[in-house]
C-alpha cells in the first residue's frame, strides 16, 4: 500500500478543515439566520444517497466498467452477507453523528460547535487503545491534547471568518429558542459516535485487502435505507 507524503497529508488536513468550517457555517446560517425551512433528517438521507452514487461512480472507474463493477459487488456484497453486515455498525453510528451535527448547530453557534467537535480526537485516541490494542506513550498523549486544542483554535478562527471575510454576528448569535445543553449533548454524542465508527471502520479496512470503495458501498447499503427510514419515522409530518 502506497504511503502518503507529509505535504499531501498537510494539504488534505487543510482541505478537510476548510470544508468542515464552510459546511458548519452554511448549515448554521441556513438554520438560524436565513431561516430556511428544510428538514434536517432529509438532508442527512440525501447526503448518504449522494455518497453512494459517488462511490458507485468511483467503482465503475476503478473496476473498468459496469460488468466488472457488478462482478466485484456480487463477490464482496451479495456472496458475503456476513462481511457486509459488519458495516451496519459504523453506518448506524455515522447516521446518528450526522443527525447530531444538525441538532447541535440548531442549539449553539458554529464556532463553539466546531471547537467541541474536536473532542473526537481524544475519543479516537482512547478507542484506538481499547479496540485496536495500540499503546500510546506519554509524548503521544500530549500530542493528542495539543492537536485537540490546536485544531479547535484553527476551526474556531476559520469558522468565524469563512465565507464572510469577517465575523458574521448574525450567524453566531444565540437564538431565543435554543438549548445550549441540548446542543452540548448532541455534539459530545456525535463526536463519540464519529470516533467509534472511525476506529471500527479502520479495523475492518485493515482486516483484509478489500477495496476502500467496496467497503464504502457496503456501508451505504445500510446507511441509505436507515437514513430515509429515520427521516420518515421522525419527520413524516414535515415532509411533503
Amino acid at each position: 500500500m502506497a504511503t502518503t507524503t507529509l505535504p499531501k497529508k498537510l494539504v488534505l488536513l487543510a482541505v478537510l478543515s476548510l470544508t468542515g468550517s464552510v459546511y458548519a457555517v452554511l448549515v448554521r446560517y441556513s438554520k438560524v439566520t436565513a431561516k430556511l425551512t428544510y428538514v434536517s433528517s432529509t438532508v442527512v438521507a440525501m447526503q448518504e444517497l449522494l455518497k453512494m452514487v459517488v462511490t458507485i461512480f468511483v467503482l465503475l472507474v476503478e473496476s473498468g466498467g459496469p460488468t466488472s463493477t457488478i462482478n466485484v459487488l456480487n463477490h464482496h456484497v451479495i456472496r458475503a452477507p456476513l462481511d457486509t453486515s459488519k458495516l451496519a455498525i459504523p453506518s448506524c453510528l455515522y447516521a446518528v453523528q450526522n443527525n447530531m451535527f444538525f441538532l447541535s448547530l440548531s442549539n449553539m453557534d458554529a464556532p463553539t460547535q466546531q471547537v467541541l467537535l474536536q473532542l473526537k480526537i481524544p475519543f479516537t485516541a482512547m478507542l484506538c487503545v481499547i479496540l485496536l490494542g495500540r499503546s500510546l506513550s506519554m509524548q503521544q498523549w500530549l500530542s493528542v491534547l495539543l492537536m485537540f486544542f490546536g485544531t479547535g483554535l484553527i476551526e474556531y478562527y476559520s469558522t468565524t471568518n469563512t465565507m464572510f471575510g469577517h465575523k458574521d454576528k448574525r450567524a453566531v448569535q444565540t437564538g431565543s429558542n435554543e438549548n445550549f445543553f441540548l446542543g452540548l449533548f448532541a455534539v459530545v454524542l456525535g463526536s463519540l459516535c464519529s470516533a467509534i465508527a472511525g476506529v471500527y471502520f479502520e479495523k475492518i479496512i485493515k482486516s483484509n485487502e478489500t477495496s476502500l470503495w467496496v467497503r464504502n458501498f457496503q456501508m451505504y447499503i445500510w446507511s441509505v435505507p436507515m437514513s430515509f427510514i429515520g427521516a420518515f419515522m421522525n419527520d413524516s409530518h414535515k415532509i411533503q
